[in-house]
């Protein structure tokens, strides 16, 4: 698994508490990393007029970014993963994956994807579509030891 940076971002609503909004942020970030990270912050106005504020993390590196990745990865169901497998053209472009998880779950330790509502976006720049690809069948194999994806969707994606 080789990727070059991971940006995890979501918002935080005038009914939410931030503190709790970036404890879900961190949960993404593996924890022997969580002090090196850094947390942008961004206070913005909604349409309204109402205060938002965005919280931003950027990894660089490929060891680090590869660990983050590793990280979400590894940690979605297998029902995730296999969805994700399945409809991989729509969450690629290049070698860069796109994914949305469940910020309540993250805030409660659990990386769950999620396609709309209240999320954290999350971006893995790979270096390929294939070493991506690579890495979600490696990440859906993890439980079992000889079962594996089916190989006609890794053929269909690449």
């Amino acid at each position: 698994m080789a990727f070059k940076r991971a940006t995890i971002e979501t918002y935080a609503y005038p009914t939410e508490d931030p503190s709790k909004v970036r404890k879900a942020l961190l949960s993404l970030i593996p924890e022997h990393l969580r002090e090196e990270v850094k947390l942008r912050h961004e206070k913005l106005r909604g349409q309204f007029g109402y205060s938002i504020e965005k919280y931003t993390i950027t990894v660089r590196g490929r060891k680090k970014a590869t660990e983050v990745a590793r990280r979400i990865i590894q940690s979605l169901p297998k029902k995730d993963l296999e969805q994700l497998l399945e409809r991989i053209d729509l969450h690629m472009d290049g070698g860069t994956l796109y994914i949305r998880v469940s910020k309540q779950k993250a805030l409660e330790g659990v990386i769950e994807l999620e396609e709309g509502g209240d999320i954290i976006r999350v971006v893995l720049e790979g270096s390929s579509k294939r070493a991506v690809i690579n890495a979600i069948t490696r990440g859906a194999h993890r439980d079992e030891q000889n079962e594996r994806c089916p190989d006609r969707i890794i053929r269909q994606r690449l």
